[in-house]
């Protein structure tokens, strides 16, 4: 991959669904050094953050590469992504006037040997797992389902019932994710780190959160010599949770019967 100077490396939020990745894109993308370009495999659109002016994106993709793509939803796109995702990452950084550029990558964003050519042989990429108790993470996952809202939508009111042997099919394809980057045995496994989830909630602030990631990404190797800019408060307002509960408790109808069956079937290490 051709890489400007003033790109250091590339940060990759390896992950799945419900595990708060867009609240820390976010978090990235206020941070002076770095460009936060969120889900840039996705398999429906091209979503690289509007703030991050996609249609200058794509018209430097047209004309790098001769090609004519009218918007970030248009399917030849979509199609040229998937087929040239090192294309679209440098395009990416040499678009980016920070020293960093992020962006996360999901499991039905690129098959296993376009991930292993362009990411996990990436030496130029920090591969960051992003991990969350996957009880937590089914439950909200679920509850997206049944609404049909992703984001930006208060879903403390909805509780819903589980199928263990659908939790138990669900948690053996997040581990098989997971263990595709963390068991491989490349000398680029070195560059894996993981960020929890709970990790970053237990500090009570975004700033203090915004804080909090500056510190780990610089023990991780970034050269992070400015601080976070802080956003403004009704930004900070609007970067909240999406369910205030506290306890799986109150959003899993038949809670006690679920544990309980879940620990016969030997799944008690994912629920929290």
């Amino acid at each position: 991959m051709l890489v400007k100077p003033n790109c250091d490396c590339i940060l990759v939020l390896i992950s799945i669904p419900r595990t708060g990745t867009n609240f820390l894109c976010s978090l990235l993308n206020y941070h002076p050094l770095i460009t936060s370009y969120y889900e840039i495999f996705h398999p429906k659109k091209f979503y690289s953050g509007y703030q991050n002016n996609p249609e200058g994106i794509i018209e430097q993709i047209n004309q790098k590469y001769s090609v004519n793509f009218l918007n970030s939803e248009d399917i030849k796109l979509i199609n040229w992504i998937h087929n040239n995702p090192t294309k679209l990452i440098d395009t990416l950084v040499s678009f980016n006037s920070k020293q960093y550029v992020s962006f996360k990558l999901f499991p039905d964003h690129l098959n296993c040997s376009i991930i292993e050519s362009a990411i996990i042989k990436n030496r130029n990429m920090k591969k960051i797992l992003v991990k969350r108790n996957l009880l937590a993470t089914y439950v909200s996952h679920e509850i997206a389902i049944k609404t049909n809202k992703w984001n930006n939508f208060d879903t403390s009111a909805i509780r819903i019932s589980l199928s263990v042997e659908k939790f138990a099919k669900w948690v053996n394809w997040a581990e098989q994710w997971y263990q595709l980057f963390e068991n491989n045995s490349s000398p680029e496994k070195s560059d894996y780190f993981i960020i929890n989830y709970e990790d970053i909630h237990a500090h009570k602030t975004n700033t203090d959160k915004l804080i909090y990631l500056d510190r780990l990404l610089k023990n991780i190797g970034l050269k992070l010599g400015t601080e976070y800019q802080i956003p403004n408060i009704d930004y900070l307002k609007m970067m909240k949770k999406q369910d205030t509960r506290t306890t799986l408790e109150e959003k899993i109808i038949n809670y006690r019967e679920f544990i309980e069956k879940a620990k016969d079937k030997g799944l008690s290490e994912h629920l929290g």
